[in-house]
């Protein structure tokens, strides 16, 4: 059960400060997630910025106390949304149609192999 920062922080083996977390968080994920401090909600947020696109995922709020598991499911939603959002908006000039200024990924693409564009 994680009741509070300093359980939280032992989870990550960080200190139990926002910026220790935060970057634990960040180097974790593929996406770079950030973990923020909600004190007035008592509790943490986390989300991602996408490169590239003016989005971001949802935020993911969780309030002291909550299972060491919610904490791990907030994460990796994060880290699928944050690759749903790059899937639709990264592909190459070959991947397909323009839709609102981006490209989709084709994962079929013989140019970029579903790779898409690397920022």
């Amino acid at each position: 059960m994680i009741r509070n920062i300093e359980d939280l922080a032992e989870l990550l083996g960080a200190e139990a400060n926002e910026e220790s977390m935060s970057r634990r968080v960040y180097k974790a994920t593929d996406c770079g997630a950030w973990l923020v401090i909600d004190k007035d909600r008592g509790g943490i947020v986390v989300c991602s910025i996408v490169e590239g696109v003016a989005q971001c995922t949802e935020n993911h709020d969780l309030k002291f106390p909550f299972e060491a598991e919610a904490f791990w499911t907030a994460l990796q939603d994060v880290e699928d949304e944050a690759g749903e959002i790059w899937n639709a908006t990264h592909g190459c000039e070959h991947c397909g149609p323009e839709i609102d200024g981006y490209t989709a990924i084709d994962p079929k693409c013989p140019h970029c192999g579903g790779a898409g564009i690397v920022m």
